[in-house]
């Protein structure tokens, strides 16, 4: 959903959605927003939000956490202040 909606955002609703169904045709893993990824969640709210992180962001980063990844893709100016994982820009990257 982060990307949806960056991609929505950003360059309307028409090209977002064109943008977002090549997203979509990549390997992806999608975690299933239980009871425990939720509270693992709240948990990483209540030590970030001081950082304007979102419910999105914070979902990204438990659901991250659970499975142990430490980089990510994200434009997310908040996300990309939480001590540990490593997050890349794309719209700013040079690679």
């Amino acid at each position: 959903m982060e990307v949806a909606h960056f991609l929505v955002k950003n360059l309307g609703s028409g090209v977002g959605r064109k943008k977002f169904e090549v997203f979509m045709r990549f390997s992806l893993t999608v975690d299933e927003f239980g009871l425990e990824l939720a509270r693992a969640a709240a948990d990483e709210l209540y030590r970030y939000s001081q950082l304007g992180i979102g419910g999105r962001g914070i979902t990204l980063l438990a659901s991250m956490r659970w499975r142990g990844l430490d980089r990510t893709m994200t434009h997310d100016e908040s996300l990309k202040k939480v001590p540990g994982p490593k997050a890349i820009d794309p719209v700013k990257s040079t690679h």
